[in-house]
């Protein structure tokens, strides 16, 4: 869980609104297009800041996993 949060964090830093993003689509549970009508923008947007967030987030965690490997 730890490795998560780290890296929500790092999400942050790298960019508020993919961080928003992560936080509206897994703790509020909004849909992409919820999301999009509440921030005014093109679904097609959120569905490609939602791949990178997502290629964001599973990127640190496997770096993560293969550190604690170590």
């Amino acid at each position: 869980m730890l490795s998560f949060s780290e890296a929500c964090e790092e999400l942050r830093k790298r960019s508020e609104d993919h961080y928003e993003l992560l936080l509206l689509r897994i703790y509020a549970g909004m849909t992409l297009q919820e999301i999009a009508e509440q921030r005014k923008i093109n679904v097609r947007t959120v569905e490609r800041q939602w791949k990178i967030v997502k290629a964001v987030m599973k990127a640190f965690l496997e770096r993560a996993g293969n550190e604690a490997a170590e």
